[in-house]
């Protein structure tokens, strides 16, 4: 992908962005909210979210209006509140130094705006019907560099809860679990670990860390990426033990959200669930969602696929934009 937009050929296009804690994707979006050229740069080459405008669009010309979906909380004013992304982003800020009026909303949020548009057959099954019949809440969660978590409401016009469910504190549910999390609450100044602290790329790094630690042996690996493949190479042993400590504990927080919001769906996203597809369940991805005691039989009915993050964050910023222009 290219990593600068062309020049803006109409004064009505927009230009949206899903910025996460490792990529800033860039795209133009016309009235409909489709998507037109796109364009992606590294957060890390980029002090400053000014500095990753300038360079994605070098001419200043940022279109009719512009849309950023951050991977943080989003405040009333839009303000995003990172964790993982160097940039302060705020759309009062960036109108002024855009000349142009902006929204910030959550990535989620964006995320979620993105796969209201899918049926029930995309995506790859993970587990439970293809087709429930219900037409309750779709839920659309992600672990990446961070843990995303949002609820798509039923209903139209299409109505999004953004979250920051990724940060609630994380509860063990046998002996190791909590010999993990203990390892990790020492490492913390306030002793809270998040459900993301384990359940993300980099808690995926921490978890086999703190595993290492327990064994008393040496971390081979430094990288998530290092790890997974570890895990699903089976060639290591601490890193096959963290890898199914992730994918439990991701199914027990997809089955908690589940029963709290009275989910009918679970789109899987973010940057490591979607290649493993229906193989999660190796690991034990199902085993856990549907073991919730006497409701285990509804989250077993529950329809739960994985996708490919792709431009979806992008579609629902450009839909963010044609949803409020149509609105007035």
């Amino acid at each position: 992908m290219s990593t600068v937009l062309p020049a803006l050929a109409d004064p009505s296009h927009c230009l949206v962005a899903d910025i996460g804690g490792t990529h800033a994707r860039f795209a133009w979006a016309d009235a409909r909210g489709q998507l037109l050229a796109q364009a992606s740069v590294p957060v890390a080459a980029h002090p400053t979210i000014h500095s990753a405008l300038a360079s994605v669009v070098p001419d200043g010309r940022h279109g009719r209006a512009l849309c950023l979906a951050v991977a943080g909380q989003v405040d009333a004013h839009g303000n995003a509140r990172t964790a993982n992304l160097p940039w302060r982003i705020g759309a009062a800020e960036l109108t002024d130094h855009t000349g142009r009026p902006v929204t910030v909303l959550n990535d989620f949020h964006a995320l979620a705006l993105g796969c209201a548009g899918l049926s029930a057959g995309d995506g790859v099954a993970v587990c439970g019907p293809e087709d429930n019949n219900e037409s309750g809440p779709v839920l659309v969660i992600g672990p990446g560099t961070g843990l995303g978590a949002a609820i798509v409401l039923a209903g139209t016009p299409v109505r999004v809860l953004p979250s920051e469910a990724g940060q609630m504190a994380l509860a063990a549910n046998d002996a190791r679990q909590a010999a993990v999390i203990e390892q990790l609450r020492s490492q913390r100044g306030d002793g809270h670990v998040s459900v993301e602290a384990i359940v993300s790329g980099p808690g995926l790094l921490a978890a086999y860390r703190a595993l290492c630690a327990l064994y008393d042996l040496p971390p081979v690996h430094s990288a998530p990426e290092q790890v997974s493949a570890a895990a699903l190479a089976g060639n290591d042993a601490r890193a096959v033990e963290a890898f199914g400590l992730f994918v439990r504990l991701l199914g027990g927080f997809c089955a908690d959200l589940a029963m709290v919001t009275g989910a009918a769906r679970i789109w899987l996203a973010g940057g490591i669930v979607p290649a493993l597809g229906d193989r999660i369940n190796h690991w034990g991805f199902a085993a856990t969602l549907q073991q919730r005691g006497v409701h285990s039989p509804w989250l077993a009915q529950r329809s739960v696929r994985s996708i490919e993050h792709g431009a979806l964050g992008l579609l629902g910023a450009a839909r963010a934009l044609r949803d409020q222009s149509r609105a007035g």
